[in-house]
């Protein structure tokens, strides 16, 4: 609730005033330029299917779905996500909302993701390298299979207009990292 309070006070609020001769980090040339270089792919509405791999030896659990990424203020990217999860032949229905944003402070991205497979939040932060155009993220979130708290590493990689593709790993226990969730993207026409 507190983030949220605190996103809207940012979007309502006109940027301030500073009082020595460098911008303010809300004006709007500062704030627009690093978002709209980023954001403008995600945008509009994409089918994407997904592949969850609960353990290395077992075929992982198929998902498909569409999410809808919309840039709002030029700040925030929006995401609503639903699909299923098929799990031992039974599908499960999935909904997700995520919120992106360029934090000036940080000169990193900062997300946050919420879905109904899970009562956590998954918050990660990264850079993206605009020559490979793979944004990379590191983070935390809670298992909901045990209950304890996990890190990750996602890369998202824009393939071209049309595509891209993400991939999530964890760090276990015994400090290695195996792939969790791998998600492909096509834009709708």
């Amino acid at each position: 609730m507190l983030l949220l309070k605190s996103l809207l006070r940012l979007k309502s609020s006109p940027p301030q005033a500073s009082h020595n001769s460098k911008k303010s980090p809300n004006a709007p040339a500062l704030r627009k330029s690093r978002t709209e270089r980023f954001c403008p792919p995600w945008g509009g509405t994409w089918n994407f299917t997904a592949a969850l791999y609960a353990e290395s030896s077992v075929e992982p659990f198929r998902t498909e779905g569409t999410i809808t990424n919309e840039l709002v203020d030029d700040r925030f990217l929006t995401s609503s996500a639903n699909g299923s999860l098929n799990v031992a032949g039974h599908d499960a229905p999935m909904k997700a909302q995520g919120l992106m944003s360029y934090d000036i402070s940080k000169k990193a991205f900062t997300s946050v993701w919420v879905d109904t497979l899970n009562t956590g939040l998954m918050v990660g932060t990264g850079k993206y390298d605009e020559k490979e155009k793979i944004l990379t993220e590191t983070g935390r979130f809670t298992d909901p299979v045990d209950g304890a708290e996990k890190a990750f590493r996602s890369e998202t990689r824009f393939i071209d207009e049309a595509n891209y593709k993400r991939t999530i790993f964890v760090t276990g226990k015994s400090g290695k990292e195996t792939k969790l969730l791998e998600f492909d993207y096509i834009k709708k026409m």
